[in-house]
């Protein structure tokens, strides 16, 4: 079965090179996005392995295709995109997370992750893309509830975490916010009683009211930018400026925002 496969892909591929390329003055390779399963054959030259990871590319043609774009000629493995564990300056970072539930938005634009779906991970680690489109948001109360999740990852194409979205994750411990964050929602994170220390990045700019409400032992909120804080009882009604002096205090803040001070929203960069 394996065999008939990757011969029915190697017959499309020569198919598209006679399509796409006729006149090409050059021998160029194919290669797939895809995990993929070949027979223990010789590829131009070149014994193919039998599994070829997630995230590699193999050649069984004559042309390199990768997004749309020819890649140079040549038996090379290329990463793709949102595939297993990816390299960064800090080291490897975790796989995304299998399973989850999703939605696209009604112009076909993006999507909201909107439920835990089938997913067993106790370490949630949100895609950036799905089906080529970025993920933009964590619907209201997707996670609510999720006592099996103790950490958190989301990415940079995250623009506002929803209303609930992890409220009552009592084994929440660690969670990582990204650069593009924009909105946290009111009790987004409230009753996570095991949280005890949050960064806010530099692009958040509101925080809801009650978003850490009885975090308890959260003692430390880091806030990447002190500058212009302020709260108030609503996004149209007049602030309280906070000096950031004060903030710079990762205690302080976090007392603030889990206790005394929960009850408001928080706005950056509207009053004072």
């Amino acid at each position: 079965m394996k065999s008939l496969k990757f011969l029915v892909l190697s017959v499309l591929a020569l198919i598209l090179s006679c399509v796409l390329f006729v006149g090409c003055s050059e021998p160029l390779n194919v290669y797939f996005d895809r995990l993929l399963a070949s027979p223990d054959v010789e590829v131009n030259g070149t014994d193919a392995p039998s599994v070829i990871t997630p995230g590699d590319q193999a050649v069984i043609g004559s042309f390199a295709v990768q997004d749309g774009t020819v890649i140079d000629p040549g038996f090379e493995s290329f990463p793709m995109e949102e595939s297993g564990t990816e390299e960064s300056e800090d080291g490897p970072t975790p796989s995304v997370s299998e399973g989850l539930d999703f939605r696209i938005s009604d112009d076909g634009s993006y999507y909201t992750v909107v439920g835990i779906g089938e997913c067993t991970d106790s370490e949630i680690v949100i895609p950036a893309r799905r089906k080529g489109l970025p993920v933009r948001y964590v619907g209201e109360g997707a996670f609510s509830g999720g006592t099996q999740i103790i950490a958190v990852v989301l990415p940079a194409s995250i623009e506002e975490i929803g209303d609930s979205a992890f409220a009552g994750c009592t084994n929440l411990a660690n969670v990582e916010l990204s650069e593009g964050l924009k909105r946290i929602e009111s009790s987004a994170f409230a009753e996570c009683v095991s949280l005890r220390a949050i960064t806010i990045p530099e692009s958040v700019a509101y925080i809801g009211f009650f978003a850490f409400a009885g975090c308890d032992r959260l003692g430390s909120v880091s806030l990447t930018a002190f500058d212009g804080w302020c709260y108030a009882e609503g996004e149209t009604s007049g602030g309280v400026s906070v000096d950031a002096e004060v903030l710079v205090d990762s205690t302080v803040a976090a007392e603030y925002l889990s206790a005394s001070r929960c009850m408001y929203c928080w706005m950056r960069g509207i009053y004072g």
